[in-house]
């Protein structure tokens, strides 16, 4: 049956919360993932193999990296495929680096950063998952609203090119970017000037 005007708007609700709920947990992962990157930082002047390593900072502080690029992705299937191709073969060699490290800290420090940063990537695509599911009710609605009134008028319901136009209004990539402005991080404490002192001294 055709959904009514009130169980689009409760399930468009119940999906913002989902949202909502989705940014809570990754602000969180990305906050204990900070905290514990901050512990790295004294380490690569101790030890300048690291420091030595090309963008050693940045392959595996991904707290750091990820709170200057979550606004670069829209879907979870694309965060998916960069995780998978781009970001985890690079990552993987720096801890491994660290894991069989001669410096028990280093060990002791992945060690306890590789499931924080596993549930890190992992909040973050249910973050992309609730805001795709957010706008397909979004374009139910439109769907539905549009059936509706042309219902109203004697005329068919909504016709395929209709519902593309609706669907493609929906999706335009710059209108996304725009869409969740109230997704902030403002709470996370980074320590920005610190961090690009590092990457700016590593890349040298």
């Amino acid at each position: 049956s055709t959904p009514t005007a009130q169980e689009g708007t409760t399930a468009l609700q119940s999906k913002l919360a989902d949202i909502i709920a989705a940014t809570e947990d990754f602000q969180m992962a990305l906050d204990r993932c900070l905290q514990m990157e901050k512990l790295l930082f004294p380490k690569i002047s101790q030890f300048p193999e690291l420091a030595a390593v090309p963008s050693f900072l940045t392959s595996i502080c991904m707290a750091h990296v990820l709170i200057k690029t979550h606004n670069q992705f829209l879907y979870p299937e694309e965060w998916s495929y960069v995780l998978r191709e781009q970001i985890l073969p690079r990552f993987d060699e720096m801890a491994k680096l660290l894991s069989e490290s001669e410096h028990q800290e280093c060990k002791d420090w992945m060690a306890l950063y590789r499931p924080m940063v596993a549930y890190l990537w992992a909040s973050y695509r249910q973050l992309l998952q609730a805001r795709t599911l957010h706008l397909g009710q979004e374009v139910v609605d439109l769907l539905h609203q549009n059936a509706k009134v042309q219902t109203s008028q004697g005329g068919d319901l909504a016709s395929l090119p209709v519902a593309l136009s609706l669907l493609n209004s929906v999706q335009d990539p710059i209108t996304l970017r725009h869409h969740f402005d109230f997704i902030t991080l403002s709470n996370t404490q980074i320590e920005s000037n610190h961090w690009n002192g590092w990457v700016d001294d590593l890349s040298r």
